[in-house]
């Protein structure tokens, strides 16, 4: 949306490309469990472990493994 304005009004779009950061390596850098899950079995192993631990989880979910 933000380069289509751009192109709109002529101009050549600059910092207009969003990019979905790491958040796995963001979570890794604060000293957080990182996991990943792919199937519903999978996320369900995800939240179990990841409750047993000392510290924040992040768990990651693609919309994309969970659509049908």
């Amino acid at each position: 949306m933000i380069a289509q304005n751009f192109e709109s009004a002529d101009m050549a779009p600059i910092a207009s490309d969003i990019h979905t950061p790491d958040f796995l390596a963001i979570a890794r850098a604060y000293g957080w469990g990182t996991m990943q899950a792919r199937t519903l079995k999978g996320f369900k192993i995800a939240v179990i472990y990841s409750s047993s631990l000392e510290r924040p989880t992040l768990i990651e979910v693609k919309q994309g493994d969970f659509l049908q």
